[in-house]
């Protein structure tokens, strides 16, 4: 906080969804337009060089997680023509993997990916259950498991430094509230 704000893109552009490496040398961002429901994810250096596209696609991509070790980027893509699916690309942009794919009709949304701690795990919101909860599953895609199951609106998840617990935005008809679990499942308090 000692420096002034900068921006790290050319003007005109319109960047969102910043997230930053662990070591916190890249950051990885969305050049989006919404009303085209277009956007794809690019990595930066932290010091605004070396800007580098990673997905390319006419549709949208977007919510990237950087893998704990700065090797992979989880998002959130609707490359397939139906709903949010979750993602997997190397950090170069190579060898992108479809870890949550739709059957036609697309029976699913998914969106907000978060890597485990331990980088094994990807825990996520999805409609898979019916409504929206909070899922996990192996980083291959393997292993999906749902943790909530509430006609609450449950997302946005992300997991505690240490991997024992789950943090994540539930809304109801009362508002929305910050609720934390135990990663392994169990009532959110």
């Amino acid at each position: 906080g000692s420096h002034a704000p900068r921006p790290l893109l050319p003007a005109g552009n319109t960047g969102m969804d910043p997230v930053a490496t662990a070591d916190g040398f890249r950051i990885a961002f969305v050049v989006a337009d919404y009303v085209e429901s277009t956007g794809d994810i690019f990595v930066i250096g932290d010091n605004g060089t070396g800007v580098r596209q990673l997905t390319n696609d006419p549709e949208l991509d977007d919510s990237p997680a950087w893998s704990p070790d700065g090797k992979r980027i989880a998002f959130r893509s609707y490359r397939s023509g139906y709903d949010g699916e979750i993602w997997v690309v190397n950090a170069d942009g190579s060898a992108p993997v479809n870890l949550t794919p739709n059957a036609l009709p697309a029976t699913a949304d998914n969106r907000h990916p978060d890597w485990s701690p331990d980088g094994r795990s990807i825990v996520f919101a999805s409609t898979l259950g019916g409504d929206w909860g909070i899922w996990v599953m192996s980083a291959d895609g393997t292993g999906k498991r749902q943790l909530t199951n509430t006609p609450a609106l449950d997302a946005e998840p992300a997991w505690s430094p240490d991997g024992t617990e789950i943090a994540f935005r539930r809304t109801d008809a009362t508002g929305s509230d910050i609720m934390v679990m135990p990663a392994a499942g169990g009532e959110p308090r």
